[in-house]
């Protein structure tokens, strides 16, 4: 029996906790070294697209698997495509205007680049081509983020997503946003794809937020912070402080 385990951790307000040379714990970084180099694989599961995010690991962190777009998308170590979904342009054009009316940005995601409209996030501002509608996406969609004033807001339309277009897509709140993959996608399905694909025996998973919920569902054994909101807290095996204390646990 392969008893590799592997480790996919949440990336911003998780692993990523800032902006620039400080945006990463020296420790989780170490930590991550040394689980590694006993044989462990360790990947991101992220809301994000891979385009968003590349530019942003840092040269020390190599990657075993990388889950995106939750679960719409994931890469091995060499950040080739495993598992790749999409949602059609009329189906994303449904949704955003479904939407469009509480909702201060659209962001679609696609291989080489985001597209959207609204009130765009300074830092992803240089990764945004400017479009009107998904009719003007000119690739292949594989997720939406779109952005409320309050987490209220996002809830209200996690909930329509989900009753309105339960036969196509998935949505999920994280925060003030709302990520939208197709139906079937999640961080869980994502994590059950690298389990599969390299013949782990042992997961587990760490997140902050509700987006993350089922991959703290679909791990063996998973982590939180003892600062995340409670209905991810009740979701947690282990509340830690960071990811090198998740990773110090797992390991034993």
């Amino acid at each position: 029996m392969d008893m590799r385990t592997a480790f996919a951790s949440d990336y911003d307000g998780t692993l990523r906790v800032g902006l620039g040379p400080l945006s990463y714990r020296r420790g989780d970084l170490a930590a991550i070294s040394a689980y590694q180099e006993v044989g462990g694989l360790f990947g991101l599961c992220t809301g994000r697209a891979m385009v968003a995010i590349r530019d942003t690991i840092p040269d020390s962190l190599h990657l075993d698997f990388c889950i995106t777009l939750s679960g719409a998308q994931v890469y091995d170590g060499e950040r080739g495509l495993i598992e790749n979904h999409g949602l059609s342009h009329e189906i994303a054009g449904r949704i955003c205007e479904a939407c469009r009316p509480s909702a201060r940005r659209v962001m679609f995601s696609t291989d080489e680049a985001y597209y959207g409209f609204g009130a765009i996030p300074l830092i992803m501002r240089s990764l945004i081509r400017s479009v009107r509608s998904a009719e003007e996406v000119p690739c292949d969609i594989h997720g939406i983020s779109m952005g409320f004033r309050s987490p209220d807001a996002a809830s209200r339309a996690v909930t329509m997503i989900n009753e309105r277009f339960a036969d196509v897509a998935a949505a999920f709140q994280n925060r003030e946003s709302v990520d939208v993959v197709p139906l079937g996608c999640s961080k869980g399905t994502g994590l059950a794809c690298v389990r599969d694909r390299f013949g782990v025996g042992t997961t587990a998973g760490i997140g902050d937020s509700f987006n993350d919920v089922p991959l703290l569902d679909e791990a063996d054994v998973a982590y939180t912070f003892k600062r995340s909101p409670e209905d991810v807290r009740s979701h947690a095996d282990v509340l830690v402080g960071t990811v090198a204390e998740a990773i110090s646990d797992f390991s034993r």
